[in-house]
C-alpha cells in the first residue's frame, strides 16, 4: 500500500514513469508533471487526489488491475490521458455529469462486468471527452474542449471578450424597459 498524507508527493521534473503496485490511500496528493506518467497497479481510495501539474506536454495516469480507481482529478487538461488498461474500447462505455457548483463533476466509466467512478476536479463538458486503444487493448481517455469552451476558457483568463463569438451579439435590448409601476394603455 502506498500511502500520502497532507501535501504533495511528484511524479517526475520530466519524462518519469512511476508505477506503483498496491491500493494508495491517505489524505494527501500525487502531482504528475511535465510529460510523465503514473501507473496505478491497483487504484486509489476515494479521498486521494491525483493532480495534472506543468503538463502542457501531456502527462498520463494509467490505471490497471482489478480494484479501482475512486479518487479524485485535478488539472487534467488537452495535452493529457488517463488510460484504463482493464476498460477494453471495444465494450467502453463512459458519462459524465457536472456537478451543480460547476467545480467537479463525477465520471463513471464501464467495459463488460468492469466499471469505475471518480471525481473530476473542474469544468468540463461531456462532449469534449474522447476515447481511443492503447496498444494493449485498454481504453484512453483525452479531453479537448468545444471551441466555443475554449475561446470563453481564454475571456475567463483575461483574454478578449471580441475572441467569443456568440449568438449574443445577435441580441438588441429593449431601448426602453416598461417600468412596472405604471399601467400601460
Amino acid at each position: 500500500m502506498f500511502s500520502t498524507q497532507a501535501g504533495s508527493n511528484g511524479v517526475g521534473d520530466s519524462r518519469a514513469y512511476v508505477w506503483i503496485i498496491g491500493t494508495v490511500s491517505g489524505t494527501g496528493k500525487i502531482e504528475i508533471q511535465h510529460d510523465s506518467e503514473l501507473i496505478l497497479q491497483d487504484g486509489a481510495k476515494n479521498t486521494q487526489t491525483i493532480a495534472f501539474v506543468n503538463t502542457s506536454y501531456g502527462g498520463t495516469l494509467g490505471v490497471r488491475g482489478d480494484t479501482g480507481f475512486a479518487g479524485n482529478v485535478s488539472g487534467f487538461g488537452a495535452d493529457d490521458k488517463l488510460n484504463f488498461a482493464n476498460f477494453k474500447l471495444a465494450t467502453f462505455r463512459m458519462a459524465y455529469m457536472q456537478g451543480a457548483d460547476g467545480q467537479e463533476g463525477i465520471m463513471s466509466i464501464a467495459s463488460g462486468t468492469a466499471h469505475d467512478r471518480f471525481t473530476l476536479l473542474g469544468h468540463y463538458v461531456a462532449s469534449g471527452f474522447h476515447t481511443t486503444a492503447d496498444s494493449f487493448g485498454g481504453t484512453i481517455v483525452t479531453y479537448s474542449p468545444p471551441p466555443a469552451m475554449a475561446q470563453l476558457a481564454s475571456v475567463i483568463a483575461g483574454g478578449s471578450h471580441a475572441d467569443v463569438p456568440s449568438a449574443a451579439a445577435t441580441y438588441s435590448p429593449p431601448q426602453e424597459v416598461p417600468s412596472l409601476a405604471t399601467p400601460h394603455a
